[in-house]
């Protein structure tokens, strides 16, 4: 994707893995991105979180793909749209099954498996997301 402001992992489809690293803060990434063009200490020399969102976003409602929604739910979460990106992101979870017969996709035999790193970088997320969604409701009320 062009406008993907973290450095692309070589071989990979989808991007989730760079994005999810620099929202926990991890290898070095930026931490939490912003809506708008940056320039993160590690990885591409330039980047567009908000062109990114649009061209994941029309992926996601071109295709039936869950793992561009999980692109999708990380880039939410970049964009501080916190609640959207906790329901994203838990039904990407509570939906992925590794064991479950994938379809085809071009650049993986068997369907798009997450690996381990991914899975835990995803619940890191998720629990974060868990107590700033919380903190919000809280303010509100």
């Amino acid at each position: 994707m062009g406008y993907w402001p973290w450095e692309w992992v070589p071989g990979s489809k989808y991007g989730f893995l760079a994005a999810a690293q620099a929202a926990i803060g991890t290898d070095g990434r930026f931490g939490r991105g912003l809506a708008g063009v940056f320039v993160p200490p590690k990885g591409r020399a330039y980047g567009d979180v908000k062109r990114a969102f649009n061209s994941c976003e029309r992926l996601v409602l071109l295709s039936n793909d869950s793992f561009e929604k999980r692109d999708y739910g990380v880039l939410l979460y970049h964009m501080k749209r916190n609640t959207e990106a906790y329901a994203v992101l838990k039904e990407f979870k509570e939906n992925y099954d590794p064991n479950t017969v994938q379809i085809p996709i071009a650049g993986f035999e068997s369907g798009p498996v997450a690996t381990e790193y991914e899975t835990q970088l995803l619940d890191d997320i998720l629990k974060q997301l868990e107590v700033q969604v919380a903190e919000s409701a809280l303010n509100k009320s």
